[in-house]
Parts: structure tokens; sequence; C-alpha cells
């Protein structure tokens, strides 16, 4: 598992470096702000989970136990923009909140068979 804060490029540099050294690394990107836009480069340059940095403990903790269990926790933004192949106009920090998505565990379906 690693928490993984994103604000300079070295910090995307080295998501893309995890993801490509496989290892099943559990990434949780910690973005500056509630953004669709990082969001999505966030999970497509590598990360299980994201959320905004200003997030409470509480909510840290259910992520990792989530990422921990093979489940991706989202904001339900980056999800629709995710599935849908499109950006939504940028919401402010306060309007999305982090949803459980089971894109992880739908993966790990498919590749042990079930």
């Amino acid at each position: 598992m690693v928490l993984l804060t994103l604000v300079r490029e070295q910090d995307w540099e080295l998501l893309g470096q995890l993801r490509d050294a496989g290892g099943g690394h559990g990434v949780i990107a910690l973005i500056a702000e509630q953004s669709v836009v990082l969001g999505t480069r966030a999970v497509r340059a590598g990360a299980r989970s994201v959320l905004p940095r200003e997030v409470t403990a509480a909510v840290l903790r259910r992520t990792v136990e989530a990422t921990f269990d093979g489940q991706a926790v989202l904001p339900a933004d980056v999800v629709t923009a995710l599935a849908t192949g499109a950006h939504r106009v940028e919401t402010s920090p306060g309007d999305a909140q982090p949803a459980t998505a089971l894109v992880a565990e739908t993966a790990r379906r498919g590749r042990d068979g079930c």
C-alpha cells in the first residue's frame, strides 16, 4: 500500500513508475483539490483510489481499508468521467463525496475466474 500526494510532476512520474513496476501496489493518490481532471489522470496513471488532501482522518482510514481489500475509492464524478469518457465541469471541493467503486474488485474477480 502506497499513499502518494500528487503535487509536482515528479510525483506523477513516480505514480507511473509504480504502475509500470507491477507488483500490485495499491496506490492511494491524494490530490490538491477535488478535480475530475486530476482524479481521472491519477487513475489512468495507476492510482487505485483517489482523494482530495483535505479529507478527514475517518475518510482516509476507510479508504485505506477498502483499498487494502481490493476496492477502489473514487469521487463519484471521477467514476462518471471514467465510465463515460467525458469530463464534467469542475466542482468545488465540497460538492463531491467519495464513493466506493468496485473497479478493482471486478478486475480481481475476472483475474481469479469468479
